[in-house]
């Protein structure tokens, strides 16, 4: 599976991360396309994998963005 991501674009919106929970929005900035063989895009295809956890921790969810600079990968 090979997802290509335009700058701008949001490639998560929420997930639960193993370091305690937290609501993350990746937002692509760059030129160069995300492509899912990426490290970028395993981590995004781990954080899609705990999405299906977010409503068993929504009590205790953290909002915060994380940014992904494809710039510098």
């Amino acid at each position: 599976m090979h997802a290509h991501v335009r700058t701008g674009e949001v490639v998560s919106s929420t997930a639960v991360t193993r370091s305690g929970g937290v609501l993350v929005t990746i937002v692509a900035v760059g030129r160069k396309p995300l492509n899912t063989g990426t490290i970028v895009g395993k981590m995004l295809r781990e954080l899609y994998t705990m999405m299906q956890l977010y409503s068993m921790f929504r009590s205790s969810i953290v909002r915060c963005v994380d940014f992904v600079d494809l710039r510098r990968l």
